[in-house]
């Protein structure tokens, strides 16, 4: 946790809008022969590192909004679309985006609460892109990925219209 107390001290006089908590970590396997250290480092980069840095900014965003009346922040997840679709040798990693999926859909209720000042202030949105182009996915698919610079796109066009998106409209599908 030192590192992320780190993190704010560093930014502390930085006016930041807009947070996006993105870490992932991919192993498949059949469950019984992942070991258990793989199983700990999906838990660990996938929930525990995007909780801890949402929980670590968010109420720097709620005071923002506070702070300047009219401003807009917001917070973006990076779920994907595996959060929607378990599958066999995957249960670890689509499992773990579900909970980021589950975590959004609560902080988007706790912000959106009409009798807070900031309801219509911070925007909350998931995101839940497909096959995306990073070092995650296998060499077999790759041709089939999505560039990071649409998927942004289409999500930062959405932030503030939608709860939820998935970048491109082909993941939709």
């Amino acid at each position: 946790m030192d590192h992320y107390r780190r993190i704010l001290e560093e930014t502390k006089d930085l006016d930041i809008s807009l947070v996006i908590p993105n870490a992932g970590y991919y192993k498949t396997g059949r469950q019984d022969h992942l070991p258990v250290e793989v199983i700990e480092q999906m838990l660990d980069v996938n929930i525990y590192h995007v909780g801890a840095v949402t929980k670590l900014f968010y109420q720097r965003l709620l005071d923002r909004t506070l702070q300047k009346p009219g401003i807009h922040s917001g917070i973006v997840t990076v779920s994907s679309i595996a959060s929607c679709h378990p599958v066999a040798f995957g249960a670890i990693y689509h499992a773990t985006k579900a909970w980021v999926s589950y975590m959004n859909e609560g902080l988007q209720l706790e912000v959106q609460r009409a009798d807070m000042p900031w309801s219509k202030m911070v925007d909350v949105m998931c995101l839940k892109p497909g096959i995306t182009v990073s070092n995650m996915p296998p060499a077999h698919v790759r041709h089939l990925a999505t560039p990071t610079d649409v998927v942004v796109r289409g999500a930062i066009n959405n932030l503030g219209q939608y709860s939820e998106t998935y970048g491109y409209w082909l993941h939709e599908f």
